[in-house]
């Protein structure tokens, strides 16, 4: 019986091995060395201190390892920051009928910790993995087992009970070492009959994992609620409103920009005005004493007079509110908002888009706190596990999931889009 699922990243999850081998050799080029297809290919798979050894036993004493993998990693996230994350087909479909069927989840990667949680973060697939493990956690890397041996003990699954999806021979000959079921989702290196025979099969895609799940597992799979709503926050979500951004753009002066968030942004009276508790005049008036007492007064009217300008719509994301409708998608808001402001936006054509919604300022009520939420809920009869609800913040998220609602953490329209479609909403 299969109760957990371990998942390679790049090759698997993510579209990554082509760029990575040009990025090492763009990285080898200003070394002055000459990496060819078959050195390239021996690089993955392996960790650090692996690549290591295995260049230092080709170029000897010319290479400085250290010194090329940082341009090479240097590289590989800048166009990795620009152009964004490559996720592979049915990563979102699969990751959602795993979650959805009560599978524990890690995911395994011989490359670096903090590039690895970069990278599920980037995507939003932190939230679904229960276990990640990176090359800090182990001495050996593929096709030793230790990376998955360590994978199944942090999930407290016995290996055998454990299904490795792997994209690299290396990586089914570990999995198998460890005592762990695989399948291969082949990438840049094709299965072998001898690797193939370590396996439970090659499939083509991810989404086929689904399929060989749904015929080879014993117990009866779960069904979740049609998803009939989505609940959207507005700040940061449909509209631009990053002010630890604009403060770091405006001044470039980290301690005068900390002071200014801490008294204005982040201040009690904007959560009491955002709360309807005050208004926009009586909290901007205390914001300002403080101000002027602490000699602040000039840089805190320049964020009070300038900020509003920084509201602007994001596109993306009413075009994705746009498809919804179009599919009978209701829609609904969730914010954090003054009435001020919340007047401001409902000039905005996109808010005739929803079908309804709840503004913090109108029930004196401000999120994480579950009673907005419920108010939500009551109001237009939501059922918590039909609903899907994206806020930027993971605190907010966290909230909507103890109340039983889909939470996911927003981190731009094209993402929450293929949330959406692994919820089968698109």
């Amino acid at each position: 019986m299969i109760r957990a699922v371990i998942f390679d990243m790049d090759g698997l999850m993510y579209d990554t091995e082509p760029l990575a081998e040009k990025c090492w050799r763009s990285a080898a080029r200003h070394s002055r060395l000459t990496m060819t297809p078959q050195t390239l290919s021996a690089l993955r798979s392996r960790n650090s201190a692996d690549r290591e050894a295995y260049l230092k036993s080709i170029f000897g004493d010319r290479i400085d390892y250290k010194r090329l993998e940082r341009v090479m990693y240097k590289e590989l996230h800048t166009q990795i920051g620009e152009s964004g994350l490559p996720l592979k087909p049915g990563l979102w479909e699969l990751l959602v009928f795993l979650k959805r069927n009560g599978y524990k989840l890690a995911v395994q990667t011989t490359g670096a910790a903090d590039a690895a949680r970069w990278y599920l973060d980037i995507s939003g697939c932190t939230e679904f993995f229960d276990v990640v493990v990176t090359d800090r956690a182990i001495q050996h890397g593929k096709p030793e087992p230790d990376i998955y041996q360590k994978a199944a003990e942090l999930l407290e699954i016995a290996p055998e009970e454990c299904l490795v999806l792997e994209d690299s021979p290396a990586g089914i000959i570990g999995a198998h070492r460890a005592g762990c079921k695989s399948l291969m989702i082949p990438d840049m290196d094709p299965p072998t009959r001898g690797v193939s025979a370590l396996s439970l099969g090659v499939v083509d895609d991810l989404e086929q994992v689904i399929t060989f799940l749904r015929e080879t597992m014993c117990q009866q799979e779960q069904k979740w609620p049609a998803v009939r709503s989505v609940v959207f926050d507005l700040g940061g979500v449909l509209v631009d409103f990053d002010p630890v951004g604009y403060l770091r753009d405006r001044f470039t002066n980290k301690v005068l920009e900390h002071y200014l968030y801490q008294n204005s942004f982040g201040s009690r009276q904007w959560l009491d005005m955002d709360a309807g508790i005050i208004t926009r005049a009586e909290g901007e008036k205390a914001i300002m004493a403080k101000a002027k007492k602490d000699g602040r007064a000039f840089e805190m009217q320049t964020v009070l007079d300038e900020w509003r300008d920084r509201l602007k719509t994001k596109e993306d994301t009413v075009a994705l509110i746009r498809k919804l409708k179009e599919n009978g998608v209701q829609v609904y808001y969730l914010s954090n908002i003054a009435e001020d402001i919340f007047e401001m936006l409902s000039q905005r054509p996109f808010m005739q888009l929803f079908d309804g919604g709840v503004a913090s300022y109108e029930n004196h009520l401000l999120k994480p706190q579950p009673e907005i939420y419920r108010t939500l809920l009551e109001k237009y009869g939501l059922e918590p596990a039909a609903t899907v609800f994206f806020d930027d913040t993971q605190a907010n998220v966290d909230a909507a999931r103890a109340l039983g609602i889909i939470g996911r953490h927003f981190h731009s329209a094209a993402l929450a889009e293929k949330n959406l479609e692994g919820y089968q909403v698109l």
